[in-house]
């Protein structure tokens, strides 16, 4: 059996995808953004989502370590603290990795102030849980909840698609150039 280019194509993008599958980059435009530890050594990332979070919409906390690769976040709400323990592999060589995010879903939250607060662990060793913590607002909620995202947007359908077209554009270019 003989494969076309386009499945071949297909196949390639789906496992540069899911074999090389690591935690997303940070968006860094999100608040409350980058925090320094009490010695100025170490920087955090913080972001929530949607933006102004409300009581209306599930809330999502993106955090980060610098040298830290996660790999999976567990969430704890105790009245207005929200505990976040981010579990993955901490690198100390330098230059550190790219500063790499990973999501916590806390759902929806009423209306106030809460406290955030993150502690980085490599198996079942403490790496650091000296991470300053943060303040967030949740608002009253209401309004038009944000639409899901379109499954095209997602990475894997771009590359797909990214993939597709070249495919297309250099099979329009030959027949082109034939004749």
């Amino acid at each position: 059996m003989r494969l076309s280019g386009c499945v071949l194509l297909a196949i390639a993008a789906l496992f540069a995808q899911t074999a090389f599958a690591w935690p997303a980059d940070c968006d860094t435009s999100m608040q409350p953004g980058f925090v320094l530890s009490p010695d100025r050594h170490l920087s955090y990332f913080y972001g929530v989502t949607p933006e102004p979070p409300t009581s209306a919409a599930p809330i999502h906390i993106d955090t980060a370590r610098i040298a830290f690769i996660p790999s999976s976040v567990s969430v704890a709400v105790h009245g207005h603290e929200i505990d976040l323990s981010v579990a993955g592999d901490s690198f100390g060589f330098d230059p550190p990795p790219p500063l790499q995010c990973i999501s916590a879903s806390v759902g929806t939250l009423p209306p106030g102030t809460y406290t955030v607060n993150a502690a980085f662990r490599s198996g079942n060793m403490l790496v650091d849980d000296s991470a300053p913590p943060v303040t967030i607002t949740i608002a009253e909620g209401g309004g038009v909840p944000a639409p899901a995202s379109a499954p095209t947007l997602s990475s894997f359908m771009l590359t797909l698609l990214a993939g597709l077209l070249g495919v297309f554009g250099y099979r329009a270019m030959r027949r082109h150039t034939r004749a």
